[in-house]
């Protein structure tokens, strides 16, 4: 029963570490799959005490096949670990900000009563909550790449924007970067300059091969 159980919950630290890959995770993005998981594990608890398994598919599936009753005891392990891992996981994932930043993720859709920002930062706000026309380039970029192109017409809420979106949220870049490395400088390459192979590797421009390959002599000596 306690395999069982450390497969489930190991299970759901996969999947929200899964969902935190990628190149466009911002920290609003963090915050709601630390969230949700946290929030499964407080259902978690709560279904323990009317016997019910159901974010635990594996233990459940395991007593229901062996005609078991998962005892008291375990029960109070399973309550008093995942209250740990509650306390862990917050620990780990420390609230990033204090402030209510809720208009960097939907600036059309604001309580402007509880923010605390500046004459210049609310004027521009108020202005770009009310550009109808820049709500369909809302929807279809990421957070980054909308608060960057705002960069000249909204100058003072963008830099506060991008100061919260800028930071990593965890190490998927480092860790990317790190593998490529290790791709391109192995034991048989070990004197190679990597700077610029690895600035190839890590970028996402595509460069046009056809063209720069024509605009260079074959023969320099002709």
């Amino acid at each position: 029963m306690k395999l069982a159980y450390l497969a489930d919950i190991f299970a759901h630290l996969n999947k929200m570490s899964l969902e935190l890959q990628g190149e466009h995770v911002d920290i609003f993005k963090l915050e709601s799959k630390v969230k949700k998981l946290q929030k499964k594990l407080s259902v978690l608890v709560g279904d323990l005490g009317r016997n019910e398994y159901n974010y635990l598919p594996l233990l459940r599936d395991f007593t229901l096949e062996h005609e078991l009753t998962v005892p008291s005891l375990m029960r109070e392990i399973i309550d008093e670990h995942c209250k740990k891992l509650q306390s862990n996981i917050t620990s780990y994932f420390p609230a990033a900000h204090d402030e209510d930043v809720t208009w960097i993720r939907d600036p059309f859709n604001v309580n402007f009563d509880s923010l605390s920002l500046s004459f210049e930062e609310r004027d521009e706000l108020i202005n770009l909550s009310c550009d109808d026309a820049l709500t369909t380039l809302w929807k279809t970029s990421t957070l980054e790449r909308f608060w960057c192109s705002q960069k000249i017409e909204y100058p003072h809420l963008t830099s506060r924007a991008i100061r919260l979106l800028l930071p990593f949220t965890s190490t998927y870049l480092c860790e990317t970067g790190f593998s490529s490395l290790i791709y391109l400088k192995n034991k048989y390459r070990n004197r190679l300059s990597i700077a610029d192979d690895l600035r190839l590797r890590l970028t996402n421009l595509e460069p046009d091969i056809t063209s720069l390959v024509a605009s260079k002599q074959a023969q320099g000596s002709h």
